[in-house]
């Protein structure tokens, strides 16, 4: 695949999945939470990758270091 067919979008959430978003939203207490999904392209090749709590925890001090979101996946 070439690295220009991969894309993310804004997700369309259903209205029950707006409500998850709206009720994580109150109980995590930030002002906004995006929600994007992967392209069918990106669907087909990789998924998100189950980690455990250390990688978690390392995960989210890579994304306070950078000031980005990032996301794990593995390969199909």
């Amino acid at each position: 695949m070439n690295d220009n067919d991969k894309a993310w979008t804004l997700a369309k959430l259903t209205n029950d999945q707006l409500q998850m978003v709206k009720k994580a939203e109150q109980t995590l207490g930030p002002d906004y939470l995006l929600v994007f999904e992967a392209t069918d392209l990106d669907k087909a090749e990789v998924q998100v990758a189950d980690l455990n709590q250390s990688q978690l925890d390392c995960l989210q001090g890579l994304e306070q270091a950078l000031h980005m979101t990032v996301v794990a996946y593995e390969k199909r």
